[in-house]
């Protein structure tokens, strides 16, 4: 997993890692604070439907892919 987030075009987080774990980190790889970290997850739980959080995030990049 590689993802990055942006906050107004800026880098501001960065999510990566393989099966045998992920990291979250600020995009400059420096550790997020307890209130930082739980912005994360309740990002992506703010979408009223796991189905629409998927195509919110997904949804660009398989219109790209020509999927």
């Amino acid at each position: 997993m590689d993802l990055t987030i942006d906050v107004n075009h800026v880098p501001w987080t960065h999510i990566g890692g393989t099966d045998g774990g992920i990291t979250v980190r600020h995009a400059d790889g420096t550790v997020l604070s307890a209130l930082e970290y739980q912005a994360v997850p309740d990002m992506f739980d703010s979408s009223p439907a796991p189905s629409s959080r998927g195509r919110s995030l997904f949804g660009p990049c398989e219109n790209l892919m020509g999927a």
